[in-house]
């Protein structure tokens, strides 16, 4: 596979993000970079080998490491991974949860960190998984976040949309 060659445009334009991202949230440029190499990578190679090593380096390296799982997960998930995928998303959650879900660096990682967690665990359930999946993992979610009400109620709101686009299937 040949890697695709990038415009001058495109590169100015990338740089640009970059630069801003080193500005105002380093550790989230920092983390974009790792990904974007392991994308480049799985992209020239063909497969996730190498990828999830680099992946699995830089969680030990960045500090905004949500962005490197949403990386991973996408990743695994457009590469028919979703048993890995709904793997990471559990160790993701390992990770908040001994944060205590309140990590803040001053780089844009604060308490929202961990109900955004569940929200994209939710779904990524309601999309790869079933009802039954959806709902445990929205109780989880209700009981590590209790006085979290916008959790609460988006958790509510997506699963009572799941349950009315069911109904209207079975019509």
């Amino acid at each position: 596979m040949g890697m695709a060659v990038l415009g001058e445009a495109q590169r100015q334009r990338r740089r640009s993000v970059y630069e801003f991202l080193d500005a105002t949230r380093p550790a989230r440029g920092q983390a974009l970079r790792w990904c974007e190499t392991a994308r480049e990578m799985r992209r020239v190679d063909g497969d996730m080998k190498e990828a999830r090593l680099l992946l699995r380096g830089a969680l030990c390296c960045v500090k905004d490491y949500a962005s490197v799982y949403r990386t991973w997960i996408a990743m695994e998930k457009e590469a028919g991974g979703v048993g890995v995928a709904r793997w990471l998303f559990e160790e993701w959650g390992a990770v908040c949860a001994k944060d205590g879900g309140l990590r803040n660096e001053g780089d844009g990682a604060t308490a929202d960190a961990y109900g955004d967690y569940w929200c994209a665990y939710l779904a990524f359930e309601l999309g790869h998984g079933d009802l039954r999946r959806a709902r445990a993992v929205a109780a989880r979610a209700v009981r590590a976040c209790p006085r979290d009400a916008s959790l609460r109620d988006t958790v509510e709101l997506r699963l009572r949309d799941e349950q009315e686009r069911q109904r209207r299937r079975r019509r």
